[in-house]
């Protein structure tokens, strides 16, 4: 066996060689064969990435490249990308070689995370070259903040002067302290505002303020633990006409019939949050509501769902959310016949359900294109309904049966192209039924997205009959699958073999000749080689 001296010295003879992501991920390899390497080998190397040197070099090289920068202080990551992104996640010290490095080239988004002290923040922004300044459009920053750090809160309106020459900057996000609002007149450009203000005695007043008088902001985002007066900022809104978006979260509740005299007044509004509402009462008669400007309609509230049922004449909503229990009859889809998405949970077969699946199988609806169905029970109608449907894209559910699953895979729904499924009553305990799904999927030539959430392998299988007689058959014969996601949960696999290494050079080979560009598991135990292969060529989840 070769001693250390020999084994860094053979290791620096190939490192000398490498460009800087090359280097990377040797490196990063070289600290995964072992703990020795890892902690004996790879810090005595002549070229080891030391963080201060990864965060300020490798970023300079892959901004003069052309690729997104990530980090979180210790380690970087980046994938090409056809526009500039530099995000810095957790940095407790901002290196200026990597502010400068931003100088060379046009960046249209910068993310700044920060987990430490921010005194830094204003400074650095402040070093970026007038070229990074006039194409920058978009600029977060967040925080994790200490709750006890006073120190540690942002100042907006500091962090924007010094933003002098971003005359590009179209969305701002951040959260910190706001006391004014006139430093906003700076970004001529600026559409969208995203703030979490810290506590201050006139947050509500700089809300409506910016709702009064920044008639440039098209989307405004609002959310804080303070009690908002979110009356008088509907009030403020009805007669606003450059807002589009209104995303607002506190803990005062809105007034249902604030929110009707919204909708009726404002005809510019295209999509809105509300956090909560109060004061709805079934006795009451509400006015009805005439308003076709909204198209996304959202709240956390269960007293929203009630409001839909109130419209006067079709509206253009196209999206509501997720929502549990509520009352459903056909005349929703009437009244809303743009709507593009339900999802909704029962806790029990009832009436609403029938009547929900009594409207699917009408196929009156060509705009509705995803169902999303969480139920208690199984219900073998929901099936039944569902291929009587010719316009349903999506479909997301649990409590299938194997039977129902093998079926709708092999049933080659035409206008079925994602499904989602997350019953835990299927189990595949042995290779038979191994072979019975894995033929369904490949034979299946209209789904592009499949996701399978629950796990449904049981311990008799290991990673690599999973592998082999599951993942490679699909993703080497389904080749219209883009995205594609199953779990697979066996913490007694721990070690990786000769085997394992050599299905994983296949899987590599088969995802770069495949269409596959989204792909996920929840694997636990398994070797970093695996991690690593799958960076190579997807989003991993």
């Amino acid at each position: 066996m070769l001693n250390r001296y020999i084994i860094v010295k053979i290791l620096n003879l190939i490192l000398k060689d490498l460009n800087i992501i090359q280097h990377y991920w040797f490196s990063k390899t070289i600290g995964s064969v072992c703990k020795d390497w890892r902690y004996n080998i790879l810090i005595k190397l002549d070229h080891y990435l030391k963080t201060y040197i990864s965060t300020h070099t490798l970023a300079r090289y892959l901004s003069s490249v052309g690729s997104r920068v990530s980090g979180n202080g210790e380690n970087l990551q980046f994938n090409k990308f056809s526009y500039q992104e530099l995000t810095l996640f957790h940095f407790q010290h901002f290196s200026d070689g990597l502010i400068e490095s931003s100088n060379r080239d046009s960046i249209e988004s910068i993310r700044i995370e920060i987990s430490n002290n921010n005194t830094n923040v204003i400074n650095q922004l402040q070093k970026l070259g007038d070229q990074t300044k006039e194409s920058l459009k978009y600029l977060s920053i967040l925080t994790n903040r200490d709750k006890d750090n006073s120190n540690f809160i942002v100042d907006i309106g500091k962090l924007i002067e010094s933003l002098d020459g971003c005359k590009s900057l179209q969305s701002f996000r951040c959260d910190g302290k706001l006391e004014r609002i006139e430093m906003f007149n700076q970004l001529p450009n600026l559409k969208v505002l995203d703030l979490t203000p810290q506590p201050t005695p006139n947050i509500g007043e700089i809300v409506l303020n910016i709702i009064k008088y920044c008639k440039f902001i098209q989307s405004l985002t609002v959310s804080t633990s303070l009690i908002l007066n979110q009356n008088e900022i509907l009030q403020a809104l009805e007669t606003n006409q450059s807002i589009t978006k209104m995303d607002i979260t506190s803990p005062m509740s809105i007034y249902f019939i604030d929110l009707i005299n919204l909708l009726n007044k404002n005809s510019i509004l295209e999509d809105l949050h509300i956090s909560r509402f109060s004061n709805y009462s079934k006795s009451v008669q509400y006015p009805r509501i005439r308003n076709n400007s909204l198209k996304r309609f959202t709240s956390t509230s269960v007293q929203f769902f009630p409001l839909l049922y109130l419209w006067d004449t079709p509206s253009s909503i196209i999206y509501i959310g997720k929502y549990m229990d509520v009352t459903f009859t056909k005349s929703l889809l009437d009244l809303h016949p743009n709507l593009q998405s339900l999802q909704l949970t029962f806790q029990m077969d009832n009436e609403d359900t029938s009547a929900l699946f009594e409207t699917i199988k009408l196929n009156q609806y060509p705009n509705l294109k995803t169902l999303s169905l969480i139920l208690e029970d199984h219900n073998p109608s929901l099936m039944t309904s569902f291929y009587h449907n010719q316009y349903i894209t999506t479909l997301e559910i649990n409590n299938l049966t194997y039977s129902e699953v093998l079926t709708l895979f092999l049933s080659n729904h035409p206008s079925l192209t994602s499904f989602q499924i997350s019953s835990s009553q299927i189990k595949i305990n042995d290779i038979d039924t191994l072979s019975q799904i894995t033929s369904a999927i490949t034979q299946n030539t209209t789904l592009n997205s499949i996701t399978i959430i629950k796990d449904w392998f049981s311990k008799a299988f290991d990673f690599e009959s999973y592998i082999r007689q599951f993942i490679i058959p699909i993703l080497s014969t389904k080749k219209n699958l883009f995205k594609f996601r199953c779990d697979y949960c066996n913490s007694s696999y721990r070690h990786e073999t000769e085997t394992t290494k050599s299905l994983l050079f296949e899987l590599d080979n088969i995802i770069s000749h495949s269409n596959i560009r989204y792909l996920s598991y929840q694997i636990y135990n398994i070797h970093n080689s695996f991690d690593e292969l799958l960076e190579k060529r997807l989003v991993v989840l």
